[in-house]
């Protein structure tokens, strides 16, 4: 990696070498953090499409709610990585994570931005593949930072994805709903 190509720029085509200087520098947390309250702003997108009065409001929340899942997840992460004896630090796992947002950041801001422009749904059905590309590509990013930050090879990282989600999906669920409320539930 050259020494004045940026590891975020890097990190693009070289995930865990471009995680590896960030750890070392200390560099990116704060470029993590922006990136997963963008990642909660876009997510808060739908909300604010159907909002009968849609405020800005709705994104700094949903911004909020953003970063605070990130740190949820660091700590579910780190316990998973703790189960399979990894040494994970919380600043690198949140890092991996933050970053490993970005290619699904753009693909919802671009569904974000077709669907309030007035874009037709079914054409947009139609782009499935060419979307789901860029899913595909997060993941892997996400897997290849996170097997750097959690010290673990990439099966143990992947079994690690699977335990944190599956295990932290139950009390994100819990705390969502106590507080928005049950969805259906008569007022």
């Amino acid at each position: 990696m050259s020494a004045q190509t940026s590891p975020l720029i890097t990190f693009w085509f070289q995930p865990a070498s471009s995680t590896r200087a960030l750890i070392e520098s200390g560099r990116g947390h704060s470029a993590a953090l922006g990136i997963a309250a963008l990642f909660g702003a876009v997510q808060s997108g739908t909300a604010y499409l159907r909002a009968e009065q849609p405020s800005a409001a709705i994104f700094v929340y949903g911004a909020l709610a953003g970063v605070v899942v990130l740190y949820f997840l660091s700590f579910f992460f780190r316990v998973s990585g703790k189960l399979f004896k990894g040494d994970p630090k919380p600043e690198n796992v949140r890092r991996s994570i933050g970053l490993g947002l970005l290619p699904w950041t753009l693909v919802f801001a671009f569904v974000f931005g077709y669907t309030f422009q007035g874009g037709d749904p079914n054409l947009l059905a139609k782009w499935f593949p060419a979307l789901f590309v860029p899913f595909l590509y997060g993941y892997t990013l996400l897997l290849l930072s996170l097997s750097v930050s959690l010290g673990l090879n990439l099966w143990k990282t992947f079994f690690c994805i699977a335990l944190t989600f599956i295990g932290s999906l139950f009390p994100l669920t819990l705390i969502a709903q106590l507080i928005l409320g049950t969805p259906g539930a008569g007022n």
